[in-house]
């Protein structure tokens, strides 16, 4: 902890972690739900929720970041921090389960496309989607 009482960043899983649910409640999903609906486009949907809900909503209210702060910087809080706070440690490894399933559905489409053209965007995807610094909506909802 710093000496304002906040975590230091490399230890905010396990601050999150010592927090949930004795203190601060499970979020239940709110902060992936962007998940479900990503694939609404902004045109039919202008005031939809944003993918950085969880990089908002949780460095604020564990004490990572002070609110007046958000408009200078953003503070992630990382996939597997994201999932405890709104499931629990028994969520973890089903989710990145299924995160693994989702890398396979670039590969599937890829599979028959030219060996060159595939393995260049298959590089794309992978590269993005490997970013563990980043919150699971950012990552496949965005």
């Amino acid at each position: 902890m710093r000496a304002d009482g906040s975590a230091a960043p490399a230890m905010v899983t396990a601050h999150i972690v010592d927090l949930t649910p004795s203190q601060i409640p499970y979020k239940k999903g709110e902060t992936i739900a962007f998940l479900g609906i990503a694939w609404v486009p902004r045109l039919l949907w202008p005031d939809k929720p944003t993918a950085q809900i969880a990089n908002a909503l949780l460095p604020v209210e564990y004490g990572t970041q002070a609110p007046d702060r958000q408009g200078d910087a953003m503070f992630v809080v990382g996939q597997v921090a994201e999932v405890y706070a709104n499931f629990g440690a028994w969520a973890i490894l089903p989710a990145f389960l299924l995160v693994g399933m989702l890398y396979r559905v670039p590969i599937a489409f890829l599979g028959r496309a030219p060996p060159i053209i595939g393995l260049s965007i298959l590089m794309g995807l992978t590269l993005e989607m490997c970013v563990v610094e980043t919150t699971l909506a950012q990552n496949f909802g965005g």
